[in-house]
């Protein structure tokens, strides 16, 4: 079966992550920041942020 297109998985991923970024900043600090983190809350790695 074909993956669905990216468009398609998650309408507003660059809102998903700067929420992401958001919470972690919250929680955390800013350096507690981190792609990896923003990833791992997400469920997807953390490259794919890029594309974003």
């Amino acid at each position: 079966m074909p993956r669905p297109k990216r468009d398609q998985q998650v309408p507003d991923m660059a809102g998903a992550i700067k929420e992401a970024a958001w919470t972690q900043i919250a929680e955390d600090g800013a350096p507690g920041l981190s792609l990896r983190a923003i990833a791992r809350q997400l469920e997807i790695t953390a490259p794919a942020i890029y594309n974003y």
